[in-house]
């Protein structure tokens, strides 16, 4: 009991006079644990919020990089559709030159193939010389808005392409070959060219890309077999003859409407001449760059080797032109029109995006020519094995040239053609010298690194004489 009476009694601490706290009431309990956790909430709100805005943050940046990737591509894709567009006018004419000198490896023997080349050099520059100066300006005043060549002005540049043309060949192929029945075919031959190529250029100029198209195709088809055909039976002369015959036979679906007078700026005939004549030097030191060289080669070599450099230029020209060709004139009436409205930096980045992807697509193209020489240059036949020994530095001069064709458009829409003749006759000028020197001594190999020099020098030119300045500073 007296154990009982001492755990039951009071604990001396409290008895000495400290007094125990009162117990807390619930809602007191529950008011200071929310007091106490009002501080944690707020700073899990405030963490919870700048997740949220980093969160939106990072869904900003990746809708603006999406935005800008899209912008991107749409901007490359630009280019692609207008090539793809006008890629149907390329293709067929572009397979069927493909396959005209390795079929005609067949057709004749190299001494014939090597005067043919000669020949078929001479009628690919003399309508160049005499008629590209009016093509050039039916195209580029088609795309200045209601601008455009009255019908007298047309005929009577027509008429002058055409004597011009005739008689220039005429003389060159007399010159060549000694034969006046062989200069007077190939005179013909290159006044139905000329003609044919200007009424070819108005469809081009009005935009029906279709009939345009169409028509090279068929000119293309046609001009094959009747080329195979006529090597067969009358050597280079039939070949030549069988090539181009058809399109005088087209000539008639070619016909185009012309207007009484344009709907805007008349172009005169000396208007046209002006514009033309540098565009037309500027093809004319093209052509001495890509034909050029056959006449020095055959000055110290036998027509045999002409044939075998020439078949292996012409199978590589013809694979690398595509993609330069068709780019060109796709984005040409965009940039042109841009230009006339004041947009130059447009133009300008658009010509070079087109830049970017025609030299990534010669690149490629160059790397399947290398790493399949051996395939397709055994389908020329034994007489064509040099040919070898071509692919590498006529594929590189090629790819070059390839890269000047959207630069040319940055001349051309200022109006600064003469500045692009003048680089092209530096370019043709070397070429010719240096030729001169090589060939004698290394033969065709030399004429195909003389090649690429030489496009590597015009590229030089006319990168280091871009107007941009004045472009940049509009």
């Amino acid at each position: 009991m007296g154990l009982d009476r001492r755990l039951d009694a009071p604990c001396p601490i409290v008895a000495r006079g400290v007094r125990r706290a009162p117990r807390p009431s619930s809602s007191e309990v529950f008011v200071q644990g929310t007091c106490a956790r009002q501080p944690v909430d707020a700073g899990r709100r405030a963490v919870a919020a700048n997740l949220r805005q980093v969160a939106q943050d990072q869904r900003g940046r990746n809708g603006k990089a999406q935005s800008l990737i899209a912008a991107t591509l749409a901007d490359y894709l630009l280019p692609v559709r207008a090539s793809i567009a006008y890629a149907p006018a390329l293709v067929i004419p572009g397979l069927a030159s493909l396959a005209l000198y390795p079929l005609l490896t067949r057709a004749m023997s190299p001494d014939q193939l090597g005067t043919y080349a000669l020949l078929s050099g001479l009628l690919a520059a003399s309508p160049i010389v005499c008629s590209y100066w009016l093509e050039a300006a039916i195209v580029r005043y088609a795309f200045e808005a209601g601008a455009g060549l009255g019908p007298p002005a047309l005929r009577r540049g027509t008429i002058l392409a055409i004597g011009g043309a005739a008689l220039l060949t005429f003389f060159a192929a007399l010159l060549t070959t000694g034969d006046v029945g062989v200069a007077a075919i190939s005179a013909s031959m290159s006044a139905v060219i000329v003609q044919f190529s200007v009424r070819v250029a108005q469809l081009r100029a009005r935009g029906d890309f279709t009939r345009y198209g169409a028509l090279l195709s068929l000119r293309s088809v046609a001009g094959l077999p009747l080329a195979v055909f006529g090597g067969l039976s009358a050597g280079p002369a039939g070949a030549l003859v069988g090539q181009h015959i058809s399109q005088l036979a087209l000539s008639p679906f070619v016909r185009t409407k012309a207007e009484a007078r344009p709907a805007g700026r008349t172009i005169s005939l000396g208007d046209a001449f002006k514009y033309g004549l540098p565009v037309s030097l500027m093809n004319a030191g093209a052509i001495i760059l890509s034909v050029g060289d056959r006449y020095i080669i055959r000055m110290s070599q036998p027509l045999a080797e002409v044939a075998v450099y020439v078949t292996a230029y012409m199978v590589l020209d013809q694979a690398f032109r595509l993609i330069p060709a068709a780019a060109s004139a796709g984005i040409a009436p965009s940039v042109f029109n841009a230009w006339s409205r004041g947009q130059r930096n447009q133009a300008i980045a658009e010509i070079f995006r087109t830049l970017g992807l025609v030299i990534a697509g010669e690149l490629l193209l160059l790397m399947v020519a290398v790493l399949f020489t051996e395939k397709w240059t055994a389908l020329l036949g034994p007489d064509y094995v040099g040919a070898r020994l071509l692919v590498v530095p006529l594929g590189l001069g090629l790819l070059m040239h390839a890269a000047n064709q959207p630069i040319s458009l940055v001349y051309l829409a200022q109006e600064q053609g003469r500045t692009l003749a003048t680089n092209f006759g530096i370019a043709s000028l070397a070429n010719i010298l240096i030729n001169l020197a090589v060939v004698p001594i290394f033969g065709i190999i030399g004429a195909a690194w003389t090649t690429t020099a030489t496009y590597g020098l015009l590229l030089l030119l006319n990168s280091a004489r871009l107007p941009l300045r004045a472009v940049t500073g509009s």
